[in-house]
């Protein structure tokens, strides 16, 4: 007789709890019966005044992130994971681990964050790695494409300010590891710390040893913010010429005006998924598919921060014959949301489809305390599905279209476009 499987339940979930830290904020889940235990958190490293310094927190992430000696060996014979990351403005971490190595992770995250070691020989092999990396980055058009638009969108001192190559190349060259120790040393500060961890240690218990790594770690001066906003600069088109390439990768977009804690930001987030965030959109349908003038097609929210705005982009590809048309026809998309909106059938539409989607998200514990971590930022409690589908059906055709016309201005859109120009003349 076949033997029948047997389905594990999923694991339960309890409440997030939030509590204080000597050095922040900590959000835990605990998810009864894993065995793992999931870390997120950020830390703000804001030093506007200088964009050079961004190029410095790129470098300083780097060698921190390289852990050596024998905690780090510990690590990883335990087969735990531990990341950091320069992100615009801050820096953030993440870490996945058996629950029982918890105490190990806590102490190898104090140490990545509070005394890395930086060697001058893996100083000269971090900066070689990076400008690979950027380099690579390149010869991307999608990428070219996304940093011009934030040159165009944001002033030189934002955080999401993205110098070009040639300009962070030579910045990179030129920094010393005492350059690289003077940043860990000022900047590396527990500025708006926050932590979320989620799995099978008790909120209580992770936080307790969290605390025994972090107690002391303290911020100094506040650093710097620079200006907060977009750029409210007319509508402008830069080109870039990247020879070589059969196609162009366009990039429009829109500087937001909302904050990280507004009421209305699940409105732009669905209003984000009827655009153009999933397959089934109108800009997919109705430049894709229907007109066939673009290879792909996406927009995407670029949600604004704790301290500084975010914005609204489309994406798109095509090739040099379709070029003009592909953006016509996307312009035209947009105006159309602006003006109509959408149906009281789309909207509920997309709304099953949001809060079917959203546990489906959550099922892994990093992604379910990077959840978290986000949720904290806005002030809700992102782990509870019911308060996410009560949020997402307060969302009324009306209100949509308020929010659209007020965030996707198609007057106000900045347009980057990369591709073999010369090629197509």
């Amino acid at each position: 007789m076949n033997a029948i499987a047997k389905i594990a339940p999923p694991s339960r979930r309890e409440r997030a709890i939030d509590i204080a830290l000597d050095c922040g904020r900590f959000r835990g889940l605990r998810v009864a019966d894993s065995p793992l235990i999931a870390l997120a958190g950020a830390f703000r490293v804001d030093a506007a005044d200088d964009p050079r310094e961004r190029v410095l927190q790129h470098v300083a992430v780097a060698l921190a992130a390289d852990g050596r000696g024998a905690i780090a060996d510990a690590l990883e014979r335990r087969g735990a994971a531990l990341s950091l990351d320069a992100e615009p403005g801050r820096i953030a971490f993440s870490a996945l681990a058996c629950a029982e190595d918890l105490p190990l992770v806590a102490e190898a995250l104090a140490e990545h964050l509070r005394e890395p070691a930086f060697d001058p020989r893996d100083l000269i092999e971090v900066r070689a790695r990076l400008a690979a990396e950027w380099r690579h980055g390149a010869s991307d058009l999608a990428t070219l494409a996304s940093e011009a638009l934030s040159r165009l969108l944001y002033p030189r001192r934002h955080p999401r300010h993205e110098a070009d190559l040639d300009e962070r190349i030579a910045w990179l060259e030129s920094l010393t590891v005492d350059d690289v120790r003077g940043f860990h040393r000022d900047r590396f500060r527990p500025h708006d710390f926050r932590i979320a961890a989620a799995g099978g240690v008790a909120p209580f218990d992770c936080a307790a040893q969290l605390e025994r790594h972090l107690s002391g770690w303290a911020p100094r001066a506040a650093p710097t913010m620079g200006d907060a906003d977009t750029l409210a600069n007319p509508a402008r088109t830069l080109r870039l010429d990247a020879p070589g390439h059969s196609s162009f990768a366009v990039v429009l977009g829109v500087g937001l005006s909302l904050r990280h804690d507004d009421p209305d930001l699940p409105a732009l987030w669905l209003a984000d998924r009827i655009l153009g965030a999933t397959y089934a959109s109108r800009l997919v349908a109705g430049v894709r598919e229907a007109l066939g003038l673009s290879y792909s097609i996406r927009s995407t929210l670029i949600e604004p921060d704790l301290h500084f705005a975010g914005h609204w982009q489309i994406a798109l590809s095509a090739s040099p014959d379709t070029l003009p048309a592909a953006i016509a026809a996307t312009r035209a998309e947009i105006v159309r949301f602006v003006e109509d909106g959408a149906s009281a059938h789309e909207l509920a539409a997309k709304r099953r489809e949001a809060v079917g989607a959203y546990p489906l998200g959550l099922t892994t514990l990093q992604a379910l305390s990077a959840a978290l971590l986000r949720g904290a930022d806005g002030g809700w409690m992102t782990d509870d599905v019911e308060d996410f589908a009560a949020r997402i059906g307060a969302v009324t055709p009306q209100r949509l279209r308020r929010v659209v016309a007020d965030q996707l201005r198609p007057d106000a859109l900045q347009i980057a476009i990369a591709g073999p120009w010369d090629a197509a003349r």
